[in-house]
C-alpha cells in the first residue's frame, strides 16, 4: 500500500480547498457588488449591517477551517514526507460511518490494547465490519487513516 501517495492526495486536497475558501473570502470582503446582486439585501434598509455579517461569517468560517484542518495537516506533512506513520493494530469498534455532508468523511473507532481511536477513515477495504482486526496506518495530528484487514498474526 502506497500511505505516502494516500496522505499526499488527502494534504494537496485540503489546502487546494483551503485556497479556494481564502479567494472567496477576500472576494466577498473587498467587494460590494457581489452582494449587490440579490435584491433582497440590494433593498434593505440594514444593507451594510447584512454585508458585515456575511463578511465577518466567511472570516470566523475561514480561521476555524485553519484552525481545525489545515494546522493538523500542515503538523503531520513532516511524517508524510518522511514516511514515519503511526501504526496500531486492533479490532473495529463501530462499523465506518459517514459523516459530513455527502458522506465526504468516514469515521471509524478502532480498540487498541491501550485505548480506543477515533480517526477518520481515508481508505478502507469493503468487508471490514465491526470486530474484524485491522491494521491502521495514521497520522499523529489530523487523525487520519488508512485502514486494512489483517490476521492477528501479523
Amino acid at each position: 500500500m502506497d500511505y505516502q501517495n494516500v496522505f499526499n492526495t488527502y494534504f494537496y486536497l485540503c489546502i487546494l480547498g483551503f485556497i479556494c475558501i481564502l479567494f472567496l473570502t477576500i472576494i466577498l470582503c473587498a467587494s460590494k457588488a457581489e452582494f449587490d446582486r440579490y435584491e433582497k439585501i440590494r433593498n434593505s434598509k440594514y444593507k451594510d449591517q447584512i454585508i458585515i455579517g456575511y463578511r465577518v461569517g466567511f472570516i470566523v468560517f475561514t480561521i476555524v477551517t485553519f484552525v481545525l484542518l489545515i494546522m493538523p495537516n500542515l503538523r503531520d506533512k513532516k511524517s508524510i514526507n518522511e514516511e514515519t506513520y503511526n501504526v496500531s493494530y486492533g479490532s473495529i469498534v463501530n462499523n465506518v460511518t459517514s459523516g459530513a455532508p455527502f458522506g465526504l468523511t468516514k469515521y471509524i473507532d478502532v480498540e487498541t490494547e491501550e485505548t480506543v481511536l477515533e480517526l477518520n477513515a481515508l481508505k478502507s477495504y469493503k468487508g471490514i465490519s465491526k470486530g474484524d482486526y485491522v491494521k491502521v496506518t495514521w497520522l499523529e495530528h489530523s487523525k487520519c487513516a488508512v485502514v486494512e484487514k489483517c490476521d492477528k498474526e501479523e
